[in-house]
Formats: structure tokens, C-alpha cells, sequence
């Protein structure tokens, strides 16, 4: 509406409007009126449309019931026309069956005759023929088997296969008959051979009798002669079983060629043989049991395997034992046999089932006693270790790719000899119980380089370098070390070549024993004796180094006036490493350097803090030069890796090396400050320093009680302020608090630094100088992994990545795989609770010791 009238002038328009609707409203009713009229008169006509359908529908009904009435009248009248015709249908149908029955009956019953006639005559051959189809005719009667004349028949028939059983099992008596050559009679060779043919038709239990026979009869023999303890029956004659069989087969292969070749008679007397010869070795094993000779008993057994496997070639190669027949081309039946035989598949399980029955039949037997050829084959390898150790000359190896020692690339040539040796004989038990005797072989073999190393003072091939006992030292000539780094290559190529052993006998071995090889312990014995000699090196320069660092300690430093060139001791120092770096970078290959490099670093680093520390009245001229020294030193440790490269060195050692030589020039720097500046330097650069650090640097100055006293206070003081007066706590029963430094336990020494020494090395330097702990063979390395380990976990990316994995990969070679994830397992574990407490992160020095040590 608002459309049609939107303004007041639009209201014009209305009236007209509305006559329009109302003449639309006449023509709506007009049409609705016509629809109303229609509907009604359609509703007539469909009620008159629906009663015509019902009745055309009674109507169909009507008709087919008419339908069906007829359908039935025909049926009827068809069955009356043909039940004539099939009463005459069934009774043909019946004679023909009884004419069929009456002919057949009458064939059997002659068939029986004729062959109770051929069997009582020994016809063997027609038999056969009579007697296959007596069996197909007696079929045909199998539901008539209560009709008297059939069963009359059955019995007779059985009657004759059972005498024609006792007829031939008579005449294959006569084979075995003494003093008589029927073995070799052509007439009753083919009589047997018919006879055959008829024990194949009766039953093949009676087959499997009568070829059971045969072989017990032939079996007699061999057990007569070779049964008790006469000579032919020892284990060095066991050679003579196997002739004796072989002659047997050969002499009597007229009488096998009377079987068919389907029987496999041959073959079952060849496991018949077996079996029996198992039983009897067996038994004489046994009796020998704890005094076998070794040097008859792997004949016996090499004899065995081999007629062994010629069992296997001649009855696994093809279905007919080994025979061919004549005039035949063996490639085109086998081309044949791959095209046309729907057997071919079954045949070929057959002879794999044929190959495993004969492998192994007889030698089994000696496997549970191959133990005494274990212990000589070991017997034999320790006499090779002892023997070539005896004549090591020392020296490398020219003809080896690798530098080592002649005496284990031959050790590996008598192991591999060994191996191929006992998997010729046996690759179960025995070869797994060698595998065991390689293992103790190559462990005392590792044992015998490391008794070649020279020892420390205290008679061990380890120890801890320290300023206070010279227990550790080892006098170590400039002639030793290249012994010393050819025994670390020669544990290197152990270690290599020990893998590929253990992965050529899981190869070798029987699947139930494959998962047990493993070569981790004498691979870890390799890797210890490897870690122990760079020990021995890193303790060789670290002794020369000692004449140095006691130079250093013993020098009146309050009488230095000016800082010249570097001192004296620093010269040495720097010769020692020199002649060291230069001596053994080319023996060693570039993780084994490193590694010592690494290690030396971390044991002389912890000694010279150590030596400083010993040091007394270091006034500020004498601070300076020992500060222009240790900046030397520095220098010095950081060609070491690379005197012989013009490559830098690894990230991890500049790392460390930076880091622990930084402490000590921070420490020298205070030490030369002035007195009434010292605190004001301590506070500057040691900000996490501690009362007892700063107590220890007075010391090294050589300041008196009461200036040290009130210094002290001031620092107390200060302290104070800075943590609101709030300070740590001793623990109870007297432990030592947390944190604290090794300045403390210096502080609390006084003028004794020998405890402060360790602790220090244990807390600053930790493991890295001196492990703090027995069993100090691995600290060096165990520190050295902690260092690429730190700064895998604090850079992980870019040369800090790279250099940490090289790091992973020296340790895994020299610790093992199994000592390689049991650190770093508790290194991860550690680095957890160290972020996960921040505020604990510096601990007591034992405990950080223990920690690191374990």
C-alpha cells in the first residue's frame, strides 16, 4: 500500500483501486464456483469406473480357476497314458544292471581262479596283472557284502594276497642265504622283480614291510662287524663304515635295480645305515667322553660330513636316487619336467626334504662332544698370542695400510683360519662356543699391549697428576712413545676389525645363535686399553712438565721488580709440549691427537692453577710477569692440536682452554692489584666469588694477619650489603655448606694447599685436571667427552654443533658403545636438574667430584 500510495497526492488514485480489486475478487469466485462443479461431477464417474474394475477382476478369477481345472484333467490323463511306459523303463533299466552285476561276478570269479592258480604257481608277473583288476572287480561289489557268493569271493581273495605276502617274502630269504651267489642268479632276480610289482598292487604297508626287511637283513651285516670293541669299531676307523657302505651299494646294485625306483630302496637303506652309525658313534663317545682324542675325533668328523653330503648330492638331486634312465636327455626332461609336470613343485620339496634328512643324520652326534676341539683351538690361539708377543718386534707393520703391530694382523689371519676351519664343521653350539674362545683370545691379547706399557711410579697404568705426590710420574723415554702409539693404532684396528669378526660368525651361525654374538666387551677392552695408553703419554709429558711447575713455585716472585721476556720454567714448558706435539701428531691419527691433546690439557691446566695458588708473596710487578706467563702457557696449549696442520683447532679445546687459563689470569690480575684496591678488583672481576676465594688471594699475596683481617671484614661488609644481610648456612652435622668454592677450603687450610689442591680440581677444573677419585684411567676421557658435551648443550648450532660432535664420536671409539649411552644418560640427567634448579647450579667440590667421577 505504501508503494502504491507514497504520498497524499497518490490518494487520488484509491477509488479506482478499489474497483479493480473487487472486479479481480468476482472473477476468483466465478473460477473457484467452476472447479467446485467439476469435482462433483468427476466423483460420479470414478465410483462407476471403480465397480467395472471389480468386476472385470471376478471375471480373471473365474477364468483361471477354469484354467487350472482343465491343467489337472490333462495332468491326470497324461500319467494314465505313461504309467505303462515307465514300469517297462525300470525294468530295462534293472536287467541291464543285474546282466551287468551277472558278467562281472562271473569275471571275478574266474579272475579268482586264475589267480590262486598263478599264485600257488609263483607267476608273480601275472599275478601282478590278476591281482589289479580282482581289485577293481571286487570294488564294484563293495555294498554286496552280505551276499554269500561275494563275500565267499572277498575272503578267497584275501586268502591269496596273503600267500602270494609269504610266497615272496620265502624268495627274498633266498637273497641272504649263505654260501649261495642268488644275489647275482638272473632267474631269481627277475622273479623278485615281478614280485615287486606284485607288492606294490596288494597294499603299501606290506611294501613298507617287505623293503623294512631288506634293509635289517643288510643292516645285520654291518652291525655284526662293526658292533662292540674290536678294531674296526674305534673312532679311527669310522672311515671304514662309510667304505663298507659304498661297496655294499656298489656290489649289490643288480638287487636294488629288482625295486622300482619309487620305493627309493637305496635311499632308505642309505638312512637305515645312518641311523644306526649315529647310535653307535654315539655310544662310543660317550664311553670316550673324558678322554677323546681331538686328533682322531675331527677326522672322524671331517669323514662324516663330507659322506654326508655326498647322501645329500645323490639322493637330493632328482627323484630317481641319483639314476637316470638310459636313452634319456636329462636337459630335455628336465626342460619337460619344467613345462608338463604338475608335480615338478612337490618334487622339489622332496629333494630338499631328501638333502636335510641326510645333513646332519650322523654328525649330530658329535657336537656335544666338540667341546675338547674348542679348548685346543684355544689352547692354540694363546700359544699364537704368548708366541707372537715373544717376538713382537715393536715396530710398525709396512705391508698394512694402517700402522700397527705385525702381531695382530697375524692374530686376526689364525682367528680367521680358525673360523673357517670350525664352520666347515659345525655352525651351532661349537662354533658359538669358539666364538667365546676368539672373545677370551683378543681380551688377553689387549691384555698383553697393556702390560707393554710402561707403568707409573706406584706400579699402574693410571693415575692423577697432582703437584703434591709424584706416585702418578712416569719416566717415560722419547723411544717409548712411538711403541706406545703404535699399541693405540694396533687397539684401534682391534677394535675395527673385532666388529667385522662378530658379523662374519652371526652370519655363519644358526639362526638361534645369531642374536647372541656380540663383540661390545672385548670392543670396550680395546677401547680401555686405548684410553690407557694416551693416559700413559698425557702422564709421560706431565712429568716432564714437573721439574717446570716446581720451578715456578720455588721462584722468589718478591723479588721481582720489573716484567721482562717470559720466565724460565715457561721456556720448558713450551719445549716439553712442542717436542711432544711434534713427536706424536704423526702417529696418531687426528681423534686419537686430539683426544691426548684434550686430556693433557685438562690434567697440566688443573696442576699450573695449582701452582700458582702454591706460589707466595706475589707483589703486583711479580703478578704481571706470572700473568705475561700464563698468557704464554695459553698460547702454547693452543697450537698443541695443530703443530703438524694449518687448520685451527677444535672449538670445544680453544673453548676450554680459554675458559680454565682466563680463571687464572682473573686471579693473577687481582693478585697484582694494590692492597687498598684488591677488594675493589675482586668485587670487579670475580663477581661470583666468595669469602673464602677472596681469603685465598690475600694469601697469595702474602698479606699479613691483621691487613688481611680487616680486609676480610670489609669484604664481610660489602657482602652484607649487597645480599640484605642474608647469608648461606653451614648444613648440619658439620658438611661442608653449599655453594663453596676451592678458595674456601684453601682458606680454611691456611698454608696447606694439598687438600685445596683436589678440591679445586674438582670444583674449577673438576674432572677435566684430575677426576678426584680411584680408577682414574678413564677421568681424563670421561672429562674430555663433559667438554664436548657442555658445549653441545650450550651452542647448538654452528661450529660449537660441529665441534661437540666430533667430540660424540672420539668417545664412542674410545669408551665403547655401552660406556658411551651410560654417560650420556646421566649427563642428560644432570644438565636436566641443573636447568631445572637454577639456583643450585654450583655444588659442594666432593659432590661435584663424585658426580663427575661417576
Amino acid at each position: 500500500i505504501n508503494s502504491l500510495f507514497p504520498t497524499k497526492e497518490s490518494l487520488v488514485e484509491l477509488e479506482p483501486l478499489i474497483k479493480d480489486l473487487r472486479r479481480k475478487i468476482r472473477g476468483v469466485d466465478a473460477e473457484i464456483l467452476t472447479a467446485v462443479r467439476k469435482q462433483s461431477s468427476s466423483s460420479t464417474r470414478s465410483k462407476q469406473d471403480l465397480k467395472d474394475a471389480q468386476a472385470a477382476i471376478q471375471e480373471l478369477f473365474r477364468k483361471i480357476k477354469e484354467i487350472k481345472r482343465k491343467a489337472e484333467q490333462s495332468e491326470v490323463m497324461v500319467q494314465e497314458i505313461c504309467r505303462d511306459i515307465k514300469k517297462l523303463d525300470y525294468a530295462k533299466k534293472h536287467l541291464t544292471h543285474t546282466i551287468t552285476a551277472l558278467r562281472r561276478l562271473s569275471m571275478l570269479v574266474s579272475a579268482t581262479d586264475q589267480l590262486q592258480a598263478t599264485a600257488e604257481g609263483r607267476n608273480y608277473r601275472e599275478a601282478a596283472n590278476l591281482l589289479e583288476a580282482v581289485s577293481q572287480l571286487s570294488a564294484h561289489f563293495s555294498a554286496f557284502g552280505q551276499v554269500p557268493k561275494v563275500a565267499e569271493l572277498r575272503g578267497r581273495f584275501n586268502t591269496i594276497k596273503g600267500s602270494l605276502k609269504s610266497y615272496i617274502f620265502e624268495d627274498f630269504k633266498l637273497l641272504h642265504m649263505p654260501n649261495t651267489d642268488n644275489a647275482s642268479n638272473p632267474e631269481i632276480l627277475s622273479r623278485l622283480h615281478d614280485a615287486c610289482l606284485v607288492v606294490d598292487t596288494i597294499d603299501p604297508q606290506v611294501r613298507d614291510e617287505l623293503v623294512n626287511y631288506v634293509c635289517n637283513k643288510e643292516m645285520a651285516v654291518y652291525s655284526q662287524i662293526f658292533t662292540g670293541t674290536g678294531q674296526v669299531a674305534k673312532l679311527e676307523k669310522t672311515e671304514r663304515r662309510y667304505h663298507w657302505l659304498l661297496r655294499m651299494l656298489r656290489d649289490k646294485e643288480q638287487v636294488w635295480s629288482i625295486f622300482p625306483k619309487h620305493w627309493r630302496v637305496t635311499r632308505i637303506v642309505c638312512m637305515t645305515f645312518c641311523s644306526i652309525t649315529r647310535a653307535q658313534l654315539a655310544e662310543i663317545l660317550d664311553h670316550q667322553a673324558g678322554s677323546l682324542d681331538v686328533q682322531a675325533l675331527l677326522p672322524a668328523l671331517h669323514r662324516t660330513l663330507e659322506f654326508e653330503q655326498d647322501l645329500a648330492r645323490r639322493f637330493g638331486g632328482n627323484g630317481n636316487d641319483g639314476e637316470e634312465e638310459p636313452g634319456r636327455d636329462p636337459a630335455v626332461d628336465a626342460a619337460m619336467e619344467e613345462i608338463t609336470d604338475p608335480e615338478h613343485v612337490r618334487g622339489e620339496t622332496a629333494n630338499i626334504a631328501a638333502r636335510s634328512e641326510f645333513v646332519g643324520s650322523i654328525s649330530s652326534c658329535f657336537e656335544k662332544h666338540l667341546q675338547c676341539y674348542v679348548d685346543m683351538e684355544e689352547r692354540t690361539l694363546m700359544a699364537h698370542v704368548d708366541e707372537l708377543i715373544k717376538t713382537e718386534t715393536w715396530t710398525a707393520d709396512e705391508g698394512h695400510d694402517v700402522t700397527v703391530l705385525t702381531s695382530s694382523t697375524q692374530l686376526f689371519a689364525f682367528i680367521k683360519k680358525s673360523l673357517k676351519r670350525c664352520t666347515g664343521l659345525n655352525k651351532g653350539k661349537t662354533l658359538f662356543s669358539l666364538y667365546g674362545a676368539f672373545q677370551r683370545v683378543l681380551q688377553a691379547y689387549s691384555a698383553r699391549l697393556l702390560a707393554r706399557v710402561p707403568k707409573t711410579a706406584a706400579g699402574q697404568t693410571s693415575g692423577v697428576a697432582t703437584n703434591s705426590t709424584t706416585d702418578w710420574q712416569i719416566k717415560l723415554d722419547k723411544a717409548e712413545e712411538p711403541v706406545i702409539c703404535l699399541i693405540v693404532s694396533t687397539s684401534e684396528y682391534c677394535y675395527e676389525t673385532v666388529g667385522g669378526l662378530a658379523e662374519s660368525v652371526a652370519n655363519n651361525i644358526n639362526k638361534e645363535f645369531a642374536a647372541e654374538v656380540s663383540c661390545e666387551a672385548e670392543q670396550d677392552e680395546f677401547s680401555s686399553t686405548t684410553t690407557a695408553c694416551l693416559g700413559v703419554l698425557v702422564l709421560g709429558v706431565e712429568t716432564r712438565l714437573d721439574d717446570a711447575l716446581r720451578s715456578m713455585t720455588k721462584s722468589s716472585w718478591d723479588k721481582t721488580d720489573s716484567v721482562g721476556d717470559q720466565s724460565e720454567y715457561v721456556n720448558t714448558i713450551t719445549t716439553v709440549l712442542t717436542e711432544a706435539g711434534h713427536s706424536l701428531s704423526p702417529r696418531l691419527s687426528d681423534n686419537h691427537y686430539q683426544f691426548f691433546c684434550e686430556k693433557l690439557a685438562a690434567s697440566f691446566i688443573g696442576r699450573f692453577n695449582d701452582a700458582i695458588l702454591r706460589c707466595r708473596r706475589v707483589g703486583e710487578m711479580a703478578a704481571q710477569q706470572m700473568l705475561l706467563d700464563t698468557q704464554a702457557v695459553r698460547a702454547v696449549l693452543l697450537d698443541l692440536p695443530v703443530l703438524e696442520q694449518s687448520s685451527a683447532p677444535p672449538a670445544s679445546y680453544t673453548k676450554f682452554v680459554s675458559t680454565e687459563m682466563g680463571r687464572a689470569e682473573r686471579l693473577l690480575k687481582v693478585a697484582g692489584a694494590r692492597q687498598e684496591t684488591v677488594l675493589q678488583s675482586f668485587t670487579t672481576l670475580m663477581p661470583e666469588g666468595t669469602a673464602a676465594e677472596f681469603g685465598a688471594i690475600l694469601d697469595l699475596k702474602g698479606t699479613g694477619k691483621a691487613e688481611k683481617q680487616a680486609a676480610m671484614e670489609s669484604y664481610e661488609r660489602l657482602r652484607r650489603g649487597a645480599t640484605g644481610g642474608t647469608e648461606k648456612q653451614p648444613a648440619a652435622g658439620g658438611t661442608v655448606p653449599v655453594p663453596i668454592t676451592p678458595f674456601a677450603a684453601a682458606a680454611s687450610a691456611g698454608s696447606n694447599f694439598t687438600s685445596f689442591t683436589s678440591r679445586m680440581a674438582a670444583a674449577r677444573v673438576g674432572a677435566r685436571a684430575t677426576a678426584a677419585a680411584a680408577g682414574a684411567s678413564q677421568s681424563f676421557s670421561l672429562q674430555n667427552f663433559k667438554m664436548g658435551a657442555s658445549n653441545f648443550m650450550s651452542s647448538k648450532s654452528g661450529t660449537g654443533m660441529s665441534s661437540a660432535s666430533d667430540t660424540f664420536d672420539k668417545a664412542k671409539t674410545v669408551f665403547g658403545k655401552a660406556k658411551f649411552g651410560s654417560f650420556m644418560g646421566s649427563f642428560a640427567s644432570r644438565d636436566a636438574s641443573h636447568h631445572a634448579a637454577p639456583g643450585n647450579a654450583r655444588s659442594s667440590p666432593m659432590k661435584e667430584s663424585r658426580s663427575q667421577h661417576h
